[in-house]
């Protein structure tokens, strides 16, 4: 508050210089009362204009806020004056009607600015007007130069006491504002050194005056560690002795560069141990009373520097705990993420980059679009609904992911995700990332090994069903021809020979089926295609005609030589041919070869058999090819047909379907590829002459066969053909035969005692035989065969051994060793 500049500083002052105002204006407003007497008997003349005058300018004046207090209390005492003697010769109500009318207007400027000098000013004035209507009216012959003296001094001393009760009064207001202000000042001063003392005293601060002439330090508040220290040595002494050397210089570059804050760990004066880390910081120099000063504090951080240690240390724990963690996820490949709901940022480690395609050279930031792209589309609504059932932070729960990447990896992930809340809101998604790929397709793998072993075993219990039927039902026959009086005996023998036959059918059936790919190696040799297949219908005629059902066969006129594998289309045709007659029903089967055209060099044919019988039923269709399927035929059978006819046709690089006859019953068709003949068609045709015309004359045969029947039988077979044939009971005595002797070719059986044939044929090439062996069997059925080629044989062949098996398998290996 400005207390100089007010305008009642000076009492005395203000008194005279409202009494010179007030008695100028008292004395204008006598001469104007002089005035009116001379024009006393005009005056009806001037009430109404002057009013108006006066009046106005009243008005204009009192709103005019620039217009000072002073000016408008003299204009108002003016113009009530003029009003009051303007009005009072006039009549004998004249004066209480000038009254009203001050007071009227009065009125009006007290509503605009109230002030206790208007109405000081309209009682003066209307005073002094009535003292002059009095005056004239007692003694009219008085001088005018009276009543304006005696106006002049009772207005001047009327104002002169108003003026000084006026100051007087402000300056009792002053002074009590003053005061007032003094003691708020003192409060808020007070209220602030406490608030001080309390902040210095809660802080451990202490505030040093330093006197930069003498050196010496004076704690100005806070208290000192040690105060009696301050009194006998200078600052930086003590300093000195409560700091290492090395910080002495830090705490002198603090000095020198004010607002730089240096921290210490204080030791005690006397034993040096450490006692507490403090912090200070100085002022620039100041210039009080004549000398130079400096201020300075040091505050105790002890609290916060030990909280600084212990954050940093479990900073550093957890920093260690987290790298602990990354080399656990590392070594034990754990995908680790967390996904900012607020702004979906995602961050995660390599692993989890790497289980979604995702490294970092090639996308920098993961989005929410990245992964959610990587769902597998079949789940990927699945997978969205329990993303939000874990969102909603109700249900902690693993859950499964199925990516598809976009090089078409499948991935499956087993992930777990835990909410993070800021109040009652989920903020973030946290979890970790296992990948289930290997052990999911381990799962698959395994679903797929068991279920080939469960249709493994169905086909083993069909097969083993088939065998004991197929052997139970020869056997039976033949027991019943033997006691069959009536039956000569070359009857007997031919029977026997036709249940043999069909017996070894079934086996070599059974063969195909365990062994498909046994059909493949046969090999592609030069034939005419419609050759083979009449020459394959021609040992069906007795079944066809047993049946009563007529062959209809539809062949090229030409003849053309084909390389193709013909065993497989004669076994093809066959079946086939042999199915529609058991199964069909019908009377009729019709069989075509026709060519298909191609702009290939390999052409393509296509081979159709079909019949006017029952058909098959749509339901059945669909497992028309698969092994041991029946349909619903009452005929004898395995069950094995149409599934060898469609392993042969992929053997002669086709394909086998079924389709509605047009002839009322079904129809099996066969698409095959035969290559064109090339230059090797002679040295083909060479080589079948020479398997036609191979003979065992002269040669030296050593036969190993532990079965004393199936000796005989073959011993019988190959001297009959004039081989000489060397008979050992097992693999021991035949590599002691050879060890003594030169064969030809070796023959041998696989089960046998000692040393089976799989130890002969190794044996025999490490003893540097590099003739034929060849491998006869019984069990066609098993790995045995791959097994024995695989120990050193040439070719192995089913029991039992015929004269034209034996010499087609010594001819198929000549030709290839030459």
């Amino acid at each position: 508050m400005d207390i100089q500049n007010q305008p009642w500083t000076d009492p005395l002052k203000t008194i005279v210089d409202r009494a010179l105002i007030g008695s100028v204006a008292l004395l204008l407003l006598a001469t104007l009362v002089q005035t009116g007497v001379y024009f006393q008997g005009h005056a009806q003349y001037l009430v109404s204009p002057v009013f108006f005058l006066a009046a106005l300018v009243l008005l204009v004046l009192l709103r005019n806020r620039r217009v000072s207090l002073d000016f408008k209390t003299m204009a108002l005492a003016l113009t009530l004056g003029v009003v009051s003697v303007a009005i009072a010769p006039a009549s004998p109500t004249a004066l209480t009607v000038g009254i009203m009318i001050s007071i009227m207007a009065t009125a009006v400027w007290l509503f605009t600015r109230p002030n206790i000098t208007a109405i000081f000013f309209w009682l003066l004035t209307a005073i002094c007007a009535t003292s002059v209507h009095i005056l004239f009216a007692a003694n009219p012959e008085s001088h005018p130069a009276k009543a304006i003296v005696v106006v002049a001094v009772g207005g001047g001393i009327c104002f002169l006491m108003y003026s000084y009760a006026h100051t007087m009064r402000q300056q009792r207001l002053h002074n009590e504002a003053l005061i007032k202000s003094q003691r708020e000042l003192l409060n808020t001063v007070q209220t602030q050194q406490q608030v001080n003392d309390l902040a210095i005293r809660a802080a451990d601060l202490v505030v040093y005056e330093i006197d930069m002439t003498t050196g010496y330090a004076e704690v100005v508040a806070g208290k000192s560690s040690w105060p009696e220290l301050w009194a006998t040595k200078p600052f930086l002494n003590v300093l000195s002795d409560v700091l290492p050397p090395d910080d002495r210089q830090i705490l002198e570059h603090a000095i020198a560069n004010p607002g730089e804050i240096a921290e210490f760990l204080i030791r005690h004066p006397l034993t040096s141990k450490p006692v507490y880390w403090g912090q200070f910081s100085f002022t620039a120099p100041l210039e009080r009373d004549g000398r130079f000063i400096q201020m300075g504090y040091r505050l105790n951080t002890d609290s916060m520097v030990r909280a600084r240690k212990l954050a940093e240390s479990a900073q550093q724990r957890a920093e260690a705990t987290l790298q602990r963690l990354n080399n656990i996820a590392e070594g034990g490949r754990i995908g680790l993420f967390r996904h900012n709901l607020v702004d979906d940022t995602w961050e995660c480690n390599d692993i989890y980059r790497e289980f979604y395609g995702l490294p970092k050279d090639q996308f920098p930031e993961v989005t929410t679009a990245l992964i959610d792209a990587r769902f597998d589309p079949l789940t990927r609504n699945q997978q969205l609904k329990e993303r939000l059932e874990a969102r909603s932070g109700e249900i902690q729960k693993s859950h499964e992911r199925h990516l598809v990447l976009p090089d078409g990896t499948r991935k499956y992930l087993n992930t777990f995700a835990k909410a993070e809340y800021a109040g009652d809101k989920v903020v973030a998604m946290a979890g970790s990332a296992f990948d289930l790929t290997q052990e999911r397709e381990t799962q698959l793998q395994l679903t797929r090994t068991n279920t080939q072993l469960s249709e493994l075993l169905e086909r083993q219990r069909s097969m083993f069903a088939i065998i004991g039927h197929e052997l139970r039902t020869p056997v039976a026959s033949i027991e019943m021809l033997s006691k069959d009086a009536e039956l000569s005996d070359r009857q007997k023998i031919e029977m026997v020979e036709d249940i043999a036959q069909g017996l070894l059918g079934v086996l070599e059936d059974l063969r195909t089926v365990i062994a498909p790919e046994r059909i493949k190696e046969s090999q592609a040799v030069n034939a005419s295609p419609a050759v083979v297949v009449r020459r394959a219908l021609t040992p069906l005629s007795g079944l066809l005609q047993e049946t009563g059902i007529s062959l209809h066969l539809e062949l090229p006129e030409d003849e053309m030589q084909c390389r193709f594998n013909t065993q497989a289309l004669r076994q093809l045709v066959t079946n086939l041919v042999k199915n529609a007659a058991v199964h069909s029903g019908g009377k009729n089967i019709w069989t075509s070869l026709t060519k298909l055209p191609t702009a290939e060099p390999n052409k393509r044919a296509q081979l159709r058999v079909e019949d006017d019988g029952k058909g098959i039923e749509s339901s059945q269709v669909n497992k028309l090819f698969e092994a041991y399927a029946r349909g619903d035929t009452d005929a004898d059978g395995t069950g094995l047909g149409l599934f060898i006819s469609s392993e042969l046709a992929i053997a002669l690089g086709g394909q086998i379907h079924y389709e509605q006859s047009s002839k009322g019953g079904a129809a099996f068709v066969v698409t095959m590829s035969v290559d064109s003949c090339d230059s090797n068609s002679t040295e083909t045709a060479v080589g079948e002459t020479q398997a036609e015309n191979t003979t065992l004359l002269g040669k030296r045969i050593l036969l190993a066969e532990d079965d004393k029947t199936l000796q005989l039988l073959t011993r019988k077979i190959l001297s009959n053909a004039g081989a000489e044939v060397c008979v050992c009971n097992d693999g021991e005595e035949a590599l002691a035969a050879y060890s003594s002797n030169t064969f030809d070719v070796v023959l041998t059986d696989i089960m046998m005692p000692k040393l089976n044939g799989y130890g002969l044929a190794k044996a025999l090439r490490e003893a540097g035989y590099t003739g034929p062996i060849i491998g006869a069997t019984a069990a066609v059925v098993g790995s045995e065969t791959d097994t024995l080629l695989a120990a050193g044989a040439d070719t192995v062949m089913a029991k039992p051994i015929s004269l034209k098996k034996l010499e087609s398998a010594i001819a198929s290996v000549e030709t290839r060793v030459n």
